[in-house]
């Protein structure tokens, strides 16, 4: 289709952050600064006016902060803070600055330059201004174009077209003219602070009000998890309850509180065979199930589908009453993109806080379309721990910022359990996963697989609850991070840091200990305001052993049967 033909006077180039070219909105948590540039320019000569136009979620008029070049790059700068969850945009906004323009002009050319077309920029300017009731700048602003008119000594006419001060004031009360903004905002997706950066655990067998899995909860909270997937149909169990202490999901929600964890309710494929919607909402199954089937599936897209949609969404509302705010698929691709398009929309509009977690699916462009319909997903980090070429890739996939980079790791039998040294090869896979997740992912999962995790050894028991605790306090990763990959010659160590105020933090992970693995890596010295020949102080926060390291380059090494990686702490 044509483009219809528009009046702009500026180009817009290199807009960033932006995520798959703005159809993706950015990830932040509340309290976070956005930080936005692009290259803006014009065609010819003229002086640029740029800025940075914002809408919060519920607020119904756009706020501007100003741009500002960058030097002679081209490239202009500005930031805002989004301080409450939702869904936040932003715009570019440039115009061609007219008396800007006419003050380069007097200032290249002095006494020889035109006062007139500045006088008529500050009439224009003073009429401004008495049409939003500032009779004061009016007064102000006519007397200096009359100034400008007025015959007399050519040094002070210039002096007065040339005052800094004058084209701030000139800017609030002129109009624009032609204005050039993005073709469409760009969009930040903001979660609140205390979900930004959680260590999670998906919880593999029971069903709602099952007084075991309440008793499991405490053990949970041990290793150091924020929040707990329940298990379950709980989010089709509506909080009000049948008793006095509310329905038996309610009571094990109510459990997940006492233990000092966040409850997340699963969105569920299908319910039990026995459940009342099977008779009262027959047309959302997908037939009655077969004979001794435990569960029967939900039909998404039957004929009565909307109504099946809209209980959903009731049901989510109902729940985030009740305190519930996080709702976890571990199979998204199963329901229609209809389905993730609109409820994501529907209950947000009321309640902005309302987070939806999701296992990733494997086509890139189905987990494209959910993130950029504000679900959080949670990738699987096998590429990661693979060729060097997608360890970079991930680090520094374009637009993404810290706090959208999240990973879910299983950790089953065989990971759980000791063995010889730990060698196992699947053991080893999993546990690698497991401290690249941690430690490199603002917000992690773990599901449980064929085994519950108050199995583990002792021993991984303890690296777990180590990893989660360090989280916690924000000593490894969280909201603000930013990794980068450090380049060893050792393919069997995965090694990255993390720049955290005057600390920076080295994780080296090994994948392969069936022998000892060494490396050189280079610490970022400059960073840190330490000279290239520094001497100073490093300590693994999971051995609590300490090393003395001096200058940019210094080897790490990781032997076989101890912990898989070593998270290291250098202070300045």
């Amino acid at each position: 289709m044509e483009r219809e033909p528009v009046c702009d006077r500026v180009v817009f180039r290199a807009v960033r952050p932006a995520v798959d070219g703005g159809r993706v909105p950015l990830r932040r948590v509340a309290g976070e600064a956005v930080e936005v540039e692009a290259e803006i320019f014009g065609y010819g000569d003229e002086v640029l006016g740029c800025a940075l136009r914002v809408l919060a979620p519920g607020e119904g008029e756009w706020w501007e902060v100003p741009l500002a070049p960058d030097g002679p790059s081209g490239v202009w700068r500005g930031r805002f803070e989004v301080a409450s969850p939702g869904l936040w945009l932003y715009d570019l906004a440039a115009w061609v600055d007219d008396f800007g323009t006419w003050q380069r002009r007097v200032e290249r050319e002095g006494v020889d330059a035109p006062l007139s077309p500045g006088a008529a920029l500050l009439e224009r300017a003073a009429a401004g201004a008495l049409s939003r009731s500032r009779a004061g700048h009016a007064r102000v602003l006519q007397g200096l174009a009359r100034s400008l008119r007025a015959g007399g000594e050519a040094a002070e006419r210039l002096r007065l077209a040339l005052d800094p001060e004058l084209g701030p004031l000139v800017e609030g009360y002129l109009d624009r003219g032609a204005v050039t903004r993005l073709p469409r905002p760009l969009s930040v997706r903001v979660e609140r602070v205390e979900g930004a950066s959680l260590a999670w655990c998906a919880l593999a067998e029971g069903e709602p009000g099952d007084a075991a899995v309440s008793a499991r909860l405490p053990a949970i909270a041990a290793l150091g998890f924020d929040a707990v997937v329940l298990p379950g149909m709980g989010l089709f169990d509506a909080p009000g309850g049948r008793s006095e202490g509310g329905s038996p999901a309610a009571r094990t929600v109510a459990a997940a509180r006492a233990a000092g964890l966040i409850a997340v309710l699963p969105i569920p494929l299908g319910l039990p065979a026995g459940h009342r919607l099977l008779s009262e909402r027959p047309a959302w199954f997908k037939g009655t199930g077969e004979v001794g089937a435990d569960t029967v599936e939900l039909d998404w897209t039957c004929d009565d589908g909307l109504s099946l949609w809209q209980w959903v969404a009731q049901a989510v509302e109902d729940w985030a009453e009740a305190g519930v705010e996080v709702f976890y698929c571990a199979a998204p691709a199963s329901l229609p993109p209809g389905f993730w398009e609109w409820l994501p929309a529907a209950v947000r509009g009321r309640r902005p806080g309302i987070a939806f977690w999701a296992l990733a699916p494997a086509r890139s462009e189905v987990a494209e379309h959910l993130r950029s319909l504000g679900v959080t997903l949670y990738d699987r980090p096998a590429s990661i721990l693979g060729p060097a070429d997608l360890r970079q890739a991930w680090m520094d996939e374009p637009g993404r910022s810290p706090s959208a980079r999240e990973l879910a790791v299983t950790l089953d039998r065989i990971a759980l359990a000791a063995d010889d040294g730990g060698r196992e090869p699947a053991a080893r896979s999993a546990l690698a996963a497991l401290v690249l997740a941690a430690t490199g992912s603002a917000s992690y999962g773990l599901l449980e697989g064929d085994a519950p995790l108050e199995t583990l050894d002792p021993e991984r028991s303890r690296l777990l609850t180590r990893l989660n605790l360090l989280r916690r306090d924000r000593r490894v990763y969280g909201p603000g991070a930013a990794l980068r990959l450090l380049p060893t010659e050792e393919p069997e160590l995965l090694c990255y840091g993390s720049l955290r105020g005057k600390e920076f933090f080295v994780v080296v992970l090994g994948l392969d200990d069936s022998r000892p693995r060494a490396a050189w890596i280079e610490v970022p010295l400059a960073d840190l305001g330490l000279k290239e020949e520094a001497v100073f102080h490093v300590e693994d926060l999971l051995s609590g052993v300490r090393y003395l390291w001096q200058g940019r380059r210094n080897s790490v090494r990781i032997e076989p049967g101890e912990a898989p990686a070593k998270v290291l702490r250098l202070v300045r």
